[in-house]
């Protein structure tokens, strides 16, 4: 597997990670909050990074329907 990053000469061992992270989460090697977690950001600052470059949070078909149904279950329970 090939992996550019997108770095400076004296990049920080932070500016690393965040690199190495957004690269993990695109290739969905690490989900959302273990790639935040590795580059050392909350999921929303990781997520504010994501948008820097361009990059968007993959939610696929089968994650709105699973969603939709626990916020079903959610809502038909508390009407009991």
């Amino acid at each position: 597997m090939l992996i550019e990053l997108d770095i400076k000469d004296k990049a920080s061992e932070a500016d690393i990670r965040k690199e190495i992270a957004l690269i993990l989460y695109e290739k969905e090697i690490y989900s959302l909050g273990k790639a935040a977690a590795f580059a050392g950001l909350s999921k929303d600052d990781f997520m504010k990074l994501m948008k820097t470059k361009g990059i968007y949070i993959k939610y696929s078909i089968e994650d709105v329907k699973l969603d939709l149904d626990n916020l079903q279950f959610v809502l038909n329970d508390s009407g009991k």
